[in-house]
């Protein structure tokens, strides 16, 4: 979605946005912030704010900016930014409010760090992380109905060599970049991967 909406991109299956950049954005920045705000709890209540900031732009895009880009009604992310994380941030926010528990520069050094976090960690992240032929490429089913590729249901496929026959085990299975690019010029099975989600 973030492919076709925000960059107009002619390969929205992984460019700008792919499968590695998602994760590492998704990993490296969002969880990995979310778990140093628990774990340091009221001791840098600062990046508490700091990551609700990352969640409330998040709300933002996934319930306002997607829907209006991408003319749709609703996108993947917008149910969880308004079930849980609107209501979840609100929540946090009336908490630290009604127990004093942020200090001003708590305050401003939250704010400013969620903004930084937000564009170094997602947006120009991203950015560092793009490639025209990565391997790491989202699934159809991932992508936006209007960005899909068609396929002709009358093709047939070319018969499997035999050692291009070994069973897939699930969703489990990993192949390097090397061997995904080797299948996927065959026009074999490539295993599936779910989608994630930024």
């Amino acid at each position: 979605m973030i492919n076709s909406t925000f960059f107009s991109s002619k390969q929205p299956d992984r460019y700008p946005l792919n499968t590695n950049s998602a994760a590492t954005v998704n990993l490296g920045t969002s969880w990995l912030a979310y778990f140093l705000a628990a774990l340091f709890n009221t001791q840098a209540i600062w990046l508490g704010i700091a990551v609700t900031i990352i969640t409330l732009g998040n709300v933002v895009i996934h319930t306002i900016v997607f829907n209006i880009r991408g003319r749709t009604f609703y996108n993947p992310g917008m149910a969880t930014g308004v079930v849980l994380s609107l209501p979840i941030s609100a929540y946090f926010y009336h908490l630290i409010i009604i127990s004093n528990a942020a200090s001003l520069p708590d305050w401003i050094l939250g704010v400013i760090l969620g903004g930084v976090l937000f564009y170094t960690g997602i947006d120009k992240l991203v950015d560092w992380l793009k490639d025209e032929n990565t391997p790491f490429m989202f699934p159809q089913r991932c992508l936006a109905p209007s960005s899909r590729q068609s396929t002709n249901q009358n093709t047939i496929p070319a018969p499997l060599s035999n050692s291009a026959r070994q069973p897939l085990v699930g969703a489990a299975v990993h192949h390097s970049a090397a061997s995904y690019r080797r299948r996927q010029r065959a026009g074999l099975p490539l295993a599936t991967r779910p989608c994630p989600a930024v």
